[in-house]
Order: structure tokens, then sequence, then C-alpha cells
């Protein structure tokens, strides 16, 4: 499909069955058309973390920060990777910038209280 829409949902079908590459094969021929969507860029970014590619994921998500510093989710992404990594400083303070930007983001506030509770 050369929809993009279409694309998408097909990519978040393959998020949801576990077929990572073939999400990512979808994702990136979203961005061929919309190198800048902010929203598709950080899906990509979740489905490399998963498969392992967390330089890669962290980089695209800087990317985000730079073309769109109010854009929550990527500074919550950082956080869990960080989380992931054992770097809980880090980790925080990307959640307190997604928690600036986005009081209510679910995933922030889960992510920073389980930072607390270690």
């Amino acid at each position: 499909p050369s929809n993009s829409s279409a694309l998408h949902e097909l990519a978040i079908l393959c998020i949801q069955a576990q077929n990572l590459n073939k999400a990512e094969l979808y994702l990136n021929q979203i961005l061929q058309f919309q190198p800048h969507n902010v929203h598709i860029m950080n899906d990509l970014a979740v489905v490399l973390d998963m498969q392992g590619k967390t330089k890669q994921a962290c980089s695209i998500l800087q990317e985000i920060i730079t073309l769109a510093p109010n854009y929550p989710d990527a500074y919550s992404n950082l956080g869990k990777i960080y989380t992931n990594q054992g770097k809980l400083d880090q980790a925080e303070q990307y959640f307190k910038q997604a928690l600036q930007i986005k009081p209510d983001h679910l995933l922030a506030i889960n992510n920073i209280a389980a930072i607390y509770m270690q």
C-alpha cells in the first residue's frame, strides 16, 4: 500500500504480532514520503528499541526533540531506554521533561514512579 495511514495500521498490527522487521519496513516507507513525521519517527524508535537497536532508537528520539521540542513521547521513550540501561538519573530527567510538557503523560508518570520506588 502507498497510503500512509494504511501503512501505519499495518505497522501497528505487525508490532502487536511481534513482527518487528516488517513494522520497521512499513514505518520507513512512510518516512520516505513524510521524513519529519514525529509520530512515525517515534513509533520507529520504539520498534528499533524493541529489536535491540537502542543506539539507533536514541538517535531518532533526539532528532524528534530537535524537530519538535514539545513532543512529550520522545522524552518519555528516551527515559524508558535509560531506565532499561540502569541510567536512572538520566531517565528521571527525561521523564520530568515529558511531564513538564504534558503533566498527565501516563507512561512518564508510571515510569518516574517506578524509579522513585527503586
